[in-house]
């Protein structure tokens, strides 16, 4: 497919249509790449330190274009070098697996409705629910 793709760009290479069009399309891909990074970094990034990380992975990136596995697997290694952050990874995968996430979180307390439901207890309200 690429290959097939690499012929038929050479042929449209002067075709003055397709090259409008291409600088017409080349400002809306770039936006859906920001906002698919704004939003892989809203759903991923919660800390200082990942944010701190994202920042410099990114610069790396840019800076010096080095293969970006290597840019992951600096940044697991990293990530798995800050072992209080693993700590409490592991602990609160330890309570879910356990089915205990009801009892540890007081936000999703079971209430008389059945186990879907909950109740915002007096607990609860001193959290960020």
């Amino acid at each position: 497919m690429t290959i097939a793709a690499g012929s038929s760009l050479r042929r449209f290479r002067n075709n003055q249509l397709v090259q409008s069009f291409l600088r017409g399309v080349t400002p809306a891909v770039v936006g859906l790449l920001v906002a698919a990074a704004i939003s892989i970094g809203r759903a991923g990034i919660h800390t200082s330190i990942g944010l701190l990380l994202g920042v410099a992975a990114a610069g790396v990136l840019v800076r010096f274009r080095p293969n970006p596995f290597w840019v992951i697997i600096g940044a697991v290694l990293f990530s798995f070098s800050s072992s209080n952050h693993i700590a409490l990874e592991i602990e609160s995968l330890a309570v879910i697996a356990d089915g205990n996430y009801a009892q540890s979180n007081p936000c999703h307390r079971e209430s008389s409705q059945g186990p879907f439901a909950s109740r915002q207890t007096a607990a609860c309200r001193s959290f960020d629910c």
